[in-house]
């Protein structure tokens, strides 16, 4: 199978909308459920009114050099990361969290 992305669907901090459909970079829609991104993304590319993606240049890192420099960085500010997060003195700070959304075009 032939995996095509014709969109990427991210979030950010927006109390309201957080949840973003990106094609090249670029905001085309703003929506308060991952679902309704989804949908949109599906409504328009059936109907070819999603803009084309281009095809994106490959990442010259690899996942463990990401990881490298998270480790340089936590190391640099005290911080420990354990199997089920990062921590500074027993408080955890969060967690990483790696994922992809894929459209496979039903």
């Amino acid at each position: 199978m032939q995996v095509i992305v014709v969109a990427s669907i991210t979030h950010d901090d927006d109390l309201t909308q957080p949840w973003i459909v990106m094609v090249n970079g670029e905001e085309i829609h703003r929506a308060n459920t991952f679902q309704r991104c989804h949908s949109y993304i599906t409504w328009h590319y059936q109907r070819g009114t999603l803009p084309i993606q281009e095809e994106e240049t490959p990442v010259a890192t690899t996942g463990n050099e990401i990881m490298v420099q998270i480790a340089d960085e936590c190391e640099k500010y005290g911080f420990e990361i354990l199997n089920d997060g990062i921590y500074d003195h027993d408080q955890k700070l969060g967690e990483l969290v790696v994922c992809q959304t894929y459209f496979d075009g039903y």
